[in-house]
């Protein structure tokens, strides 16, 4: 009885597997078994990967900013530098020395505002709950 060649389920491999070893086998190895399921997470999560990335280039970006000492940026110079305004970790309120802060994005442990009006992107930075800038 001939056999159907049988190719490896990975798409980048292609490899034609040797079907008297097993004929269940899907993968021609280990490595194609991996980088297959890999490829098929990244496809499942591809939004939750995005959001992951678009946080952290953020929180590089204001942490370089603060470590310069720029606490107000333009809102169009940051687009420009990779700056998101709508993605953040959550909405922080509250009052520091009597001042009431609302509606402060927080990144970590940065938080900024954006100023529709001014069109720019105000920083803050605490450490102990005092505000540095």
């Amino acid at each position: 009885m001939r056999r159907i060649e049988k190719k490896c389920k990975n798409p980048e491999c292609n490899v034609i597997i040797n079907l008297h070893e097993n004929p269940k086998k899907l993968f021609c190895n280990l490595s194609c078994k991996n980088r297959y399921h890999y490829l098929i997470d990244t496809i499942d999560n591809a939004e939750i990967i995005s959001l992951n990335k678009a946080l952290r280039t953020n929180n590089k970006l204001l942490l370089n900013l603060i470590e310069k000492g720029v606490f107000e940026i333009n809102a169009d110079a940051a687009c420009a530098l990779g700056f998101q305004k709508n993605v953040f970790m959550d909405i922080k309120h509250f009052n520091i020395n009597g001042i009431q802060y609302v509606n402060l994005r927080r990144l970590k442990d940065v938080y900024f505002v954006y100023n529709p009006i001014r069109n720019v992107i105000i920083i803050y930075y605490f450490v102990n709950e005092k505000e540095v800038a």
